[in-house]
């Protein structure tokens, strides 16, 4: 699901650095393994076109607009 524009915006004020149509394949030590994916068309990913290795103090993925916060049930406020 594509992201909204002003949370696109407002990202990059922020200072995110965003890697379009990327997987994650493996992430430790501050580094992160990532695999990208060409596209024929707007937001749909095809093959796997390359690796890269990033380093990062945190990584957030997109996974979608709503969340499932059912699992923060029991955690203290």
């Amino acid at each position: 699901m594509p992201a909204h524009d002003i949370e696109v915006t407002e990202a990059l004020e922020e200072g995110v650095t965003m890697r379009w149509l990327s997987t994650i394949t493996r992430a430790d030590e501050g580094r992160c393994r990532s695999r990208r994916c060409a596209s024929t068309t707007p937001g749909s990913p095809s093959r796997p076109a390359s690796f890269e290795t990033l380093e990062a103090d945190s990584l957030v993925l997109a996974l979608g607009q709503d969340a499932d916060l059912t699992v923060l049930a029991d955690v203290p406020a």
